[in-house]
């Protein structure tokens, strides 16, 4: 009879019964999270190419659209009068060069004479002081035979790098001078993405595994190679991206396309609890409560879980935080749900 309290004590608390669920594997459940934002391919190595040196176009090789190769001539100017000055300066070194030899032994003389006594030290010095003073102008004079030399390359305009004539500013029989403008390039290897984005935004796509630029139904590769650290008029960051493979024209307008690292979990699967939104998963045979804090009601939720997390997919908003649960079925497929 002492028992009896005992077994009425087991009576009224009774055992709380499990509730039957459905739970799956969270990587049958995700789907890849995809974000874009519109972007824009630039180009900034669209220099001027101007004129060197003054002189009237005789020929323009090029047009507009052409494209060229490095080192390809686009347009000459009259030369003559820089040729003339080529021609001068070398005959002027020419002289120059021809009286060296003379000076050279009139040195060789005066020294023995001075080691001999029979040539005062001043007139050895006058020797030394003429060549000198040859050897000097010499360097002058080659100096400025390689100035007529470049003056006469610079009447022949050349493509610096790989590029496309965007402008052409310039025509036959005109008279340019020295920084007047002829033509316009663009620089074919030079094409980058810009795009802005909300500084939250930049956070994710710096993670992101995968980002393409969609244009005119075609999928250029991209990589990111730089947050500006500037924040806008407009609340946003630019960003440049360039191209892994070939590039769109420049100008092209479409979409950045990345794909996140963390995968999405599908609305259907949120449940609220208390102010939170959140995922019910299973853990030693009982419920818990996974906030997500980013989560928004209606919408798809990024989720950072072991992808064997196993996931309640059905009683998720009957049971609570702890409750023991029973399951009765379970997905193993790896098909994501939508």
């Amino acid at each position: 009879m002492k028992a009896l309290p005992g077994a009425l004590l087991l009576l009224a608390c009774p055992v709380l019964a499990q509730v039957p669920v459905r739970v799956a594997p969270l990587s049958a459940l995700t789907q890849p999270q995809r974000q874009d934002a519109p972007a824009r391919v630039v180009n900034e190595q669209q220099p001027l190419l101007a004129a060197r040196i003054s002189g009237e176009v005789i020929r323009v090789l090029v047009r507009v659209g052409d494209r060229v190769a490095q080192g390809e001539l686009l347009l000459e100017l009259d030369c003559q009068d820089q040729q003339l000055s080529h021609r001068q300066q070398a005959a002027a070194l020419e002289q120059l060069q021809a009286r060296h030899p003379l000076l050279a032994r009139r040195l060789s003389r005066a020294r023995a004479l001075h080691g001999q006594n029979n040539l005062s030290e001043e007139a050895l010095d006058q020797r030394r002081s003429e060549l000198a003073v040859l050897n000097a102008d010499i360097k002058a004079g080659r100096a400025a035979l390689a100035r007529a030399e470049l003056d006469a390359e610079r009447c022949r305009i050349a493509a610096p790098f790989d590029a496309i004539i965007l402008e052409r500013l310039s025509a036959t029989g005109t008279l340019v001078q020295a920084g007047t403008p002829l033509f316009r390039l663009q620089q074919e290897q030079g094409a980058e993405l810009s795009v802005l984005l909300a500084p939250a935004r930049v956070a994710r796509i710096t993670e992101a595994e995968r980002l393409w630029f969609e244009f005119a139904g075609q999928v250029y590769p991209v990589r990111l190679r730089r947050v500006v650290g500037h924040i806008n008029a407009g609340r946003t960051q630019e960003l440049r991206l360039g191209f892994t493979q070939h590039s769109p024209l420049t100008g092209a307008t479409g979409i950045l396309v990345w794909q996140a690292a963390e995968p999405l979990l599908p609305a259907n699967l949120l449940v609220r609890r208390g102010d939170r939104l959140g995922v019910m998963v299973l853990e030693q045979e009982r419920a818990r409560f996974v906030p997500l804090p980013d989560a928004i009601e209606g919408q798809a939720s990024a989720i950072a879980l072991p992808a064997a997390t196993r996931v309640i997919i059905e009683g998720q908003f009957t049971v609570v935080d702890g409750d023991p649960v029973r399951v009765e079925d379970s997905r193993d497929d790896t098909t994501p749900a939508h």
